[in-house]
């Protein structure tokens, strides 16, 4: 057992070492931490339609003159949620040019114009019910439906402009007195052409042979079926299960996940705003404020609660009182390596199903439809109760208050396990 122990160990460390060092998940997570603000302010202007200008659900409806002001919101919304790829895009390129010690902003401009190229470029118009065609680009190519295309076509074009920028013979030499910024771009020149070459008929020949653009089949034969598997509860429950196995390690897990977790998360969250906006319902339960209110709130809150209810353990109770206030944020390095729960084998399995039992139980309150899928996403650090409240409203305040107390129950018995081990500790030294 103590074998099969190291072995698994030593295979984490390897994973989470292989993670860390990997350019290509570390653009994505940089790329997507950097974008995250916008994100979040997004889903805010939504939520700023929602209750000043819906002549409906909001103000508007006894001040009709703030009905006006859902331009300004709607404009502020498609310019961060329904435009996300773009930018993403542009981070990932401009990330692995640092990586790739190649101009960053020629390396990211060059990532943005080679996804362009493959999107589809005329769009369908009705004007006085007349269906024409018009130069322009699909709204799915620039939202959440052409993430994974666009990661892929970042990376791509950014490594194939890296590469030949390796060849000297490609660069197009100027004299010395010329300006180091000149210099730059005509070295990058004919690189930059073969790149968008590249990518274009690349893009030309998918979609000759195929009949379909490249951003919409890889939506619908990849993007589209991961997207629901992440939503369901094995999905949830599998990213859950791999983040708190490196937590238990001392590897900080989200840190490892973020590449894969959070562009479904940003997916999700565009989901529901677009919907909200077509007049239906979000369907999409599972975003980065769902994260944020029942998966990383329940990781060390519950311990220090259960801690006060039963524990007898000084040391315990002297983390716990450190602890809880960080905990009511979310923030779980006090306790996690406090008390510690790191390598702590007694408290790995109440680590694992209290946040399981707090997010399922969230996810089943959206399923049978009393806590609505939020179309607010929340920053990390919002405090307990208001996390929930802004993202889910006063239903995710309930579901929040209920996981919370499950998962403290979880640890009770454990807790009360520790009190035992610490007693036979006790009478061992004495």
């Amino acid at each position: 057992m103590s074998k099969f122990s190291d072995k698994f160990v030593d295979g984490m460390s390897l994973v989470a070492e292989k993670v860390d060092e990997n350019k290509f998940l570390g653009a994505i997570k940089d790329s997507f931490t950097i974008y995250m603000p916008f994100v979040i302010v997004g889903s805010f202007m939504n939520l700023f339609n929602t209750i000043l200008c819906s002549t409906t659900t909001g103000l508007a409806k006894w001040v009709p003159a703030l009905e006006a002001l859902k331009p300004i919101f709607a404009a502020a919304n498609f310019a961060t949620l329904s435009c996300m790829t773009l930018p993403i895009v542009f981070l990932i390129g401009l990330k692995l040019g640092k990586k790739n010690n190649v101009p960053e902003h020629i390396s990211a401009i060059m990532a943005l114009a080679s996804y362009l190229t493959i999107c589809p470029q005329i769009v369908s118009v009705v004007v006085d019910d007349k269906t024409g065609t018009a130069s322009g680009l699909p709204g799915a190519a620039l939202g959440s439906q052409g993430l994974f295309v666009g990661m892929l076509i970042a990376i791509l074009a950014s490594q194939l402009f890296a590469f030949l920028m390796t060849f000297d013979k490609l660069k197009i030499k100027m004299p010395a007195s010329v300006p180091t910024a000149i210099t730059t771009s005509f070295n990058a020149l004919i690189p930059i052409v073969l790149t968008l070459l590249g990518v274009s008929v690349g893009g030309y020949a998918f979609r000759q042979i195929s009949g379909q653009y490249l951003t919409d089949w890889i939506y619908t034969t990849i993007q589209h079926p991961l997207e629901n598997a992440f939503q369901s509860p094995a999905g949830l429950f599998i990213i859950i299960l791999v983040c708190r196995a490196f937590w238990f390690l001392g590897i900080h897990g989200d840190l490892i996940i973020k590449p894969v977790r959070d562009p479904f998360l940003a997916a999700a969250l565009a989901a529901n705003v677009a919907a909200v906006a077509a007049g239906q319902t979000p369907s999409s339960p599972i975003t980065y404020g769902f994260w944020v209110a029942f998966v990383a709130l329940p990781v060390s809150l519950p311990v220090c609660l259960a801690i006060f209810l039963v524990s007898k353990r000084e040391d315990y109770r002297a983390v716990a009182k450190v602890a809880i206030g960080p905990a009511l944020f979310g923030i779980s390095e006090p306790m996690v390596f406090g008390l510690p729960l790191v390598l702590n084998t007694t408290m790995l399995i109440p680590s694992i199903l209290s946040v399981m039992l707090c997010s399922g139980t969230a996810l089943f309150a959206s399923t049978i439809g009393f806590m609505p899928c939020n179309t607010v996403d929340v920053a990390f650090g919002t405090p307990v109760l208001l996390s929930a409240l802004i993202g889910h409203g006063w239903q995710g305040v309930v579901v929040q208050i209920i996981g919370l107390a499950l998962a403290t129950l979880v640890y009770i018995p454990f807790m009360i396990v520790a009190n035992k081990q610490a007693e036979v500790e006790q009478a061992a030294q004495n």
